[in-house]
């Protein structure tokens, strides 16, 4: 069989739909590492490098990645921005206070240029910052102007114009689900206690995103791995207040199914026979706090990612494949 699969992948060692086919898994990941487009290639690991049946597949791939690395290393630098100067056009219509908050961002961030650079101040930084101080409708519009052209770092003074609208406060939180027919996993209460933001505080969006990650780490433990909240804004400008709805997709509860091992370390295999259990909910983060508390008994390139998972939808459970063999063991 690995005669077999050196043959077609040396010939094809680009189609690697036809490598699916005939190469062991562990030796088409180790192949695709090198064929997936950059960033997502995955360093290959050294215990996978060791376990390719064949140098010369093994030299291929090392080879592919010093190429691909030298002509990334050989291409230029976009040079530096530097912002020597900061302009509001419509000054006496934005307070101190606001302008101030602006600079700060501006410093706070450093700017290569490419194009696009302005856009992204004016929508990550400029109008970030305005709505995490409750101008959720502000805008602003930038303008760069270079000062020295011929310097390896360019610098450049900026024009704002800000329209900053109303500053809005928090009115009303409401959960609901998305869908009716199943209704919330936890009360109203426990739900809202995620959210930091109190009513007729000033709304906050980074608060807003902090919510989000609240809420999942709430319903993660419990099994619901595709739990996504989405926000929904009822904007009263006559009252200045913004009443939140946040609609919650629970999607369906994963439980633990299958445990399968392979190789030979019972130290490893104990550890996580406590801690999964079938029939519990799935919770993704008992593997990663394995593989963080547990490095003295496993090999040092081991991580979450050798673990094979297989989401069975209809029976709402999670089997689940260790390869704890030197070599992993197809």
């Amino acid at each position: 069989m690995h005669h077999r699969c050196r043959t077609r992948a040396q010939g094809l060692y680009s189609n690697i739909m036809l490598l699916r086919t005939v190469c062991p898994p562990v030796l088409l990941a180790a192949i695709s590492a090198v064929l997936l487009p950059s960033p997502s290639r995955a360093q290959l690991p050294k215990r996978l490098e060791r376990c390719l049946p064949y140098p010369t597949l093994a030299d291929e791939i090392r080879e592919t990645k010093a190429t691909e690395a030298a002509e990334q290393a050989a291409k230029p630098e976009p040079p530096k921005v530097a912002i020597d100067a900061i302009h509001f056009e419509n000054s006496t219509e934005v307070p101190e206070s606001v302008q101030e908050l602006l600079i700060t961002a501006i410093r706070n961030h450093q700017f290569e240029d490419y194009t696009g650079w302005v856009d992204e101040l004016d929508e990550t930084e400029l109008r970030g910052a305005l709505q995490e101080h409750g101008y959720f409708r502000a805008e602003t519009t930038t303008k760069a102007r270079m000062v020295s052209p011929y310097s390896s770092v360019e610098h450049v003074s900026l024009s704002v114009r800000v329209d900053l609208g109303l500053q809005y406060r928090l009115g009303i939180v409401q959960f609901r689900s998305a869908d009716p027919d199943r209704p919330l996993v936890f009360s109203a209460e426990r739900l809202r206690e995620l959210v930091s933001m109190h009513e007729d505080d000033i709304f906050d969006t980074s608060k807003l995103r902090q919510a989000f990650e609240n809420l999942k780490d709430l319903y993660a433990p419990s099994g619901y791995i595709d739990f996504t909240p989405t926000p929904n804004f009822d904007i009263d400008d006559e009252q200045k207040r913004i009443n939140l709805i946040l609609e919650l997709d629970q999607e369906k509860q994963y439980r633990v199914g299958r445990i399968e091992f392979l190789g030979n370390n019972p130290a490893a295999e104990g550890i996580l026979r406590s801690r999964l259990r079938p029939g519990e909910p799935f919770d993704f983060r008992v593997l990663k706090n394995f593989y963080v508390d547990s490095k003295a008994i496993l090999l040092p390139d081991a991580s979450p990612e050798d673990v094979e998972l297989r989401k069975d939808t209809k029976n709402g459970v999670v089997d689940m494949r260790f390869d704890f063999s030197t070599c992993p063991i197809q």
